[in-house]
């Protein structure tokens, strides 16, 4: 056991004020979480990029990346060498050993573009990650898959031609049929068209693929023609479909969150989710994040229009097909690096980064679809650096759990849970 990782403690809650403008009676009306614990992390020393995911068979998984030499212990924004990607379930209150899903000395560890894992409905299990070939060419993003929980997988494939990598912030998710889809990031291709027959802009677009469980690509096609070139997608399935957000961005460099649902056989036209006019001539490396359950659909995202930093949530109860209005979820001055989970009783919980006066806190506040909500609580202070990385959170059961990187030399992945109170 880690000297970090013997380290079980219980945090007291802090209770923030709200700077939305909302009253406190209405701000406290809906508690969000009780006393968070620090669970022993199963990452190794120099792991960074966490991901969480639970499964319909209620077993949470953790997936980080590991590195493999000791001179890339010490974290940074963007690493390159020798990784491990690595995962750990965690059933009836314990984390299993850790299991290795890929190894090499191409590997590409980046705070933001981080790879993730996923558990489909037949019970393979399928990860991303990004690297190149160990014979060199261009990077990008590999697929693998388990049929054996994660003894063994399959020879990793790309996105590219001959399945070469290629493409990047890729957001995994099960199709109709059981094989598996994603959306991701990649540079136009000469005359290609969009997923209405037009012609590409000249930037970066959004991609819909699928893979078959033996990694070969079944199709490909832009979604989206113009988008910002390094915010993270996200992707959940709703009763009737799939329901893809991203930040889009136009020729007038408006980067507000863009949203596509797939119905009746097709991808629906890109729509603005809300109206932010946030003007930025540069991607600000925030994507947003998606939650669903039957009809219902909650999306949170970061916005800086008037250089006045926001975390906003959104409700959908028709499958993404319209939203309401636009709720205030921060305390007045956010980093971002936001995720949002789904309760059993149709609320929702909101992650983010909130600045202090020394460094950050991981925080989270719960909201009805009704925009009712309680006070935000802290869930463990982090770094505001880039290598603290994108805090996940899952649900498991009645818990939430949630993983972060406390940057140093080594680094780690850390991992906490807490309950959530009965309204």
């Amino acid at each position: 056991m880690s000297r970090h990782g013997s380290r079980v403690r219980k945090l007291l809650l802090a209770v923030v004020l709200a700077s939305s403008g909302a009253c406190d009676s209405a701000r406290a009306s809906l508690p969000a979480l009780d006393v968070v614990t620090e669970l022993e992390s199963p990452a190794g020393r120099g792991s960074s990029e966490p991901f969480l995911f639970s499964g319909d068979d209620g077993i949470a998984y953790l997936s980080w990346l590991e590195p493999t030499d000791e001179s890339l212990w010490q974290s940074a924004s963007t690493r390159r060498g020798a990784f491990r990607m690595r995962f750990a379930v965690r059933e009836n209150g314990t984390w299993s050993e850790p299991r290795t899903i890929a190894e090499g000395e191409n590997f590409s560890a980046n705070w933001a573009n981080f790879p993730s894992l996923l558990r489909l409905p037949d019970g393979t299990l399928a990860a991303h990650w990004s690297g190149q070939r160990e014979s060199g060419g261009a990077g990008g993003f590999f697929v693998s898959f388990s049929r054996d929980g994660g003894r063994s997988w399959t020879v990793p494939a790309g996105a590219g031609p001959d399945g070469e990598p290629t493409g990047s912030f890729v957001a995994l998710f099960p199709w109709e049929d059981g094989t598996l889809a994603g959306v991701w990031l990649d540079d136009p291709r000469e005359e290609e068209k969009n997923e209405r027959g037009g012609e590409t802009a000249d930037g970066m677009t959004l991609r819909f693929g699928r893979f078959d469980l033996d990694g070969s690509l079944v199709e490909q096609s832009v979604l989206a023609p113009l988008v910002c070139s390094c915010c993270q997608n996200a992707a959940a399935v709703t009763a009737e479909g799939p329901v893809v957000v991203y930040r889009g961005r136009t020729q007038g460099e408006v980067r507000d969150i863009g949203v596509m649902r797939f119905s009746d056989g097709r991808w629906s036209e890109p729509r603005t989710l809300h109206d932010d006019g946030w003007v930025i001539p540069a991607c600000p490396v925030n994507g947003p994040s998606i939650a669903a359950s039957d009809r219902l659909v909650v999306v949170a995202w970061f916005t800086g229009v008037a250089e006045q930093p926001k975390v906003q949530v959104n409700f959908s109860e028709d499958a993404g097909a319209t939203f309401g209005d636009a709720f205030r979820v921060d305390d007045g001055d956010p980093l971002g690096r936001v995720d949002v989970e789904l309760l059993a009783d149709g609320t929702a919980v909101v992650s983010w980064l909130e600045r202090t006066e020394t460094e950050a806190e991981i925080r989270v506040r719960r909201f009805a679809p009704s925009g009712r909500s309680g006070a935000s609580h802290a869930v463990a202070v982090a770094s505001q650096e880039r290598p603290s990385g994108f805090p996940r959170m899952v649900r498991q059961g009645d818990d939430l759990l949630f993983t972060w990187t406390r940057p140093g030399n080594p680094g780690q992945v850390l991992v906490a849970r807490a309950g959530v109170p009965k309204d």
